[in-house]
């Protein structure tokens, strides 16, 4: 990518707001007609957290001399998946590619005619006016984010769009370039390290506690508590020893107090 750094388009005007928006959220979908700036966008906005270094990666679904193979584990990185619908409509998929994007430092672009996934759709962008036209190269969009009470939009303009062209192909996205299976054998990795962190932890807490409940009372105790944790069955300690120190505790308390009144 270094190569051709310097030829990227970077002619964002006004659009402090939607990138801010856009940082943010993460998630984008690029909506309108066929042949309405959406891949073109998608790709203009990938080469722009690139460029911000906000990631380390560009990865997509068609060809781009601006992508490589997903390397593994897959993150900082942003993601062009052309024609999301044809992927992106089952909450499994949504669960795939947008459940950790956050924590992995992912960018999810999903240019689409035709609607991905809801859960997908709280941010979006369409270009409404082409001023080139009117002999000016420039395009107008128009993005929109509806969140639960939250409505708002705004509009933005990009100078010189077809810079973008050279960088990725026309074709038809026949699937996801590899990026469904790269983010689940990631998801997997890090569940599996989270789960050995969780397992060191319980040892740990178990070595303490039976430091705690020492004695073999207090080991038998511990093993019940886990034999019916695991059950599901409902737990109940046996108290009766506690209940004999605290009798004890309160007769030596009566004895005291009989024998401050005799003295008084």
């Amino acid at each position: 990518m270094t190569t051709i750094a310097e030829r990227l388009p970077r002619g964002f005007l006004l659009g402090g707001e939607f990138l801010d928006m856009f940082s943010s959220w993460r998630v984008l979908w690029l909506r309108g007609r066929f042949g309405g700036g959406k891949t073109s966008l998608a790709f203009i906005l990938a080469t722009w957290v690139w460029w911000q270094g906000l990631v380390d990666n560009i990865y997509s679904n068609i060809r781009s001399p601006l992508c490589g193979v997903p390397q593994l584990p897959l993150h900082s990185a942003a993601l062009v998946l052309d024609e999301a619908w044809q992927i992106l409509t089952s909450a499994k998929a949504v669960e795939d590619y947008a459940a950790f994007v956050r924590h992995l430092n992912l960018y999810l672009l999903l240019p689409s005619v035709y609607p991905p996934h809801p859960r997908l759709r709280f941010l979006s962008a369409q270009r409404v006016f082409d001023a080139r036209f009117c002999g000016i190269p420039l395009w107008v969009y128009r993005w929109s984010l509806g969140s639960g009470a939250v409505r708002e939009h705004g509009y933005f303009a990009f100078w010189n769009p077809a810079a973008i062209y050279p960088y990725y192909a026309q074709g038809i996205a026949g699937g996801d370039g590899g990026l469904g299976l790269a983010l689940r054998v990631t998801h997997a990795y890090y569940r599996q390290v989270s789960d050995q962190f969780q397992t060191a932890i319980e040892a740990e807490v178990q070595r303490q506690a039976e430091a705690l409940l020492h004695g073999q009372g207090g080991r038998a105790a511990l093993r019940q508590y886990e034999a019916k944790s695991r059950g599901g069955g409902k737990f109940t300690i046996d108290t009766s020893e506690a209940e004999t120190v605290f009798a004890d505790a309160a007769a030596d308390i009566a004895d005291a107090a009989d024998r401050l009144k005799r003295r008084r």
